[in-house]
């Protein structure tokens, strides 16, 4: 599966499983319901690309990540040990890019952007708490009160900040309080710190992070924005029921509720737990839900449901992120393309200290040497795209592997026998080994490219493809 395929497979997930989220959470669900209904939305759209994560780890099942194109070739050959394929990089060769690139790239400028966006949030936030000052005693005791409610094992610290912010939590493993001063003496004080309590208690300083950046993992999608908008809009209704529980008086939490709104902002882009992170247009769908709160059993099913629903669709998610690698060849492969017995691989696929910089580079084939002349022969059916000769590579020839689209660049000949537009047959001789390009010694650079032309493949990972045979 090409990149860009991917990334289309990823915006078509996350948009069923949104819709999915959606109708199971729109009506007759409670607030913590719903919560679990997004959360596991926003995991299942992250799965694919988690498994794909994994995938590098595991072998011949990667995610399609193009390696890097070099840069044009320049010939010089150099004598020395046969077998290693030496093209140099000169220093301002302009370069080429495909379709797999230029997604990658994109990719890359979005995730850069979410994460300068973070860090100026971040510093936001560090300012902010910079002009906090501890409160006063009274806010203290109605602090404790709180934690005491919420079942809290420590007191959290409560700080005062001049700015008319929402209240809110920072802070993972210490997490402290920060009210704005105009609510020092509001009748609606308590409830907000019993708010803020109940987010604590919930652990949602360590959660909600991670949540969020799963919207910043799927920058490019917008279903992805709207799991993150729900769940946060599900975490702060949560909250209001647990303090409404533990209060008892739905009316006065919702009428404190909207006094704070008129006395605060909107802090959603803090990374912070707050009380109004969401637009404060959410207000009246939170009020409404505590004042006409959702029978347990009708939420109950709406949960189980959702859960079968996602123990169904886990293991789809997951095969989007292993079927990243290269695509399994269709190509009949019944010939070796090479039999001679003193064949062997003198350089693999992959990073490798260059020959002669002597510097890292990525060889995107593989060398096999061998004595000048040996026979090269076409692994399988095919047509032959090109012939001649191309810079540091020397002579090649590529062949289109019949079946499967994919094809196979065979360089360094000393000589080809086909001409462009011919079909071969497996078995038949395409050429003989050489050193016509930059190379130390006689042998045949392989390269495996798959049929979007972005994505070179080691061709020892191809099932079926035999580059030595007996």
């Amino acid at each position: 599966m090409s990149l860009l395929l991917f990334v289309l497979m990823s915006l078509l997930w996350t948009g069923l499983v949104a819709a999915g989220a959606e109708a199971l959470s729109r009506r007759n669900i409670s607030a913590q319901a719903g919560f679990a209904v997004w959360r596991s939305a926003a995991v299942l759209m992250a799965m694919p690309w988690l498994a794909a994560g994994l995938a590098a780890f595991v072998p011949d099942a990667r995610l399609p990540l193009p390696v890097d194109v070099p840069w044009p070739d320049l010939v010089s050959t150099e004598g020395g040990a046969a077998g290693v394929d030496t093209r140099a990089q000169p220093a301002h060769a302009p370069r080429t890019f495909g379709i797999g690139q230029i997604v990658m790239f994109s990719l890359c400028i979005g995730w850069t952007a979410r994460l300068i966006f973070a860090g100026f949030a971040h510093y936001r936030l560090h300012c902010l708490i910079q002009g906090a000052r501890p409160a006063p005693a009274h806010m203290a005791r109605v602090v404790r009160s709180a934690a005491s409610q919420t079942g809290l094992a420590h007191v959290p610290a409560v700080f005062e900040i001049d700015t008319p912010v929402s209240p809110f939590v920072a802070g993972i493993f210490q997490p402290k309080l920060y009210i704005p001063t105009r609510l020092r003496d509001e009748a609606a004080l308590p409830l907000m710190l019993l708010h803020e309590c109940c987010h604590i208690a919930r652990g949602d300083m360590l959660m909600r992070p991670i949540e969020r950046s799963i919207a910043d993992l799927l920058w490019f999608s917008p279903f992805a924005w709207i799991a993150r908008a729900r769940l946060d809009y599900f975490r702060e209704a949560a909250c209001d029921a647990a303090a409404v529980a533990r209060t008892g008086n739905p009316i006065a939490y919702a009428r404190a509720l909207g006094q704070t709104a008129r006395l605060c902002q909107v802090t959603n882009e803090l990374p912070v737990t707050a009380l109004f992170l969401n637009p404060k247009r959410s207000l009246p769908m939170r009020i409404t839900a505590l004042i006409s709160p959702v029978p347990e059993a009708a939420s109950r099913r709406r949960v189980v449901i959702g859960a079968a629903l996602a123990a169904l669709a886990a293991p789809f998610a997951i095969a989007q992120g292993f079927s990243g690698g290269p695509a399994a060849a269709t190509a009949d492969f019944s010939a070796a393309i090479i039999t001679h017995p003193d064949a062997k691989i003198t350089s693999g696929y992959g990073e490798r200290i260059h020959p002669i910089t002597r510097a890292p580079a990525f060889h995107r084939g593989v060398d096999i040497g061998a004595p000048f002349g040996t026979d090269i022969l076409a692994p399988a059916s095919g047509r032959v795209l090109m012939t001649g000769s191309k810079g540091n590579y020397g002579t090649i020839v590529e062949l289109e592997l019949e079946g499967s689209g994919h094809r196979l660049r065979f360089a360094q000949l000393q000589s080809y026998s086909v001409n462009v537009g011919d079909r071969v047959e497996a078995g038949d001789k395409i050429g003989e080994v050489g050193a016509s390009g930059a190379a130390t010694g006689p042998h045949l650079h392989i390269e495996y490219i798959t049929d979007d032309g972005d994505i070179y493949v080691d061709p020892r990972s191809v099932g079926g493809l035999i580059l030595i045979g007996d």
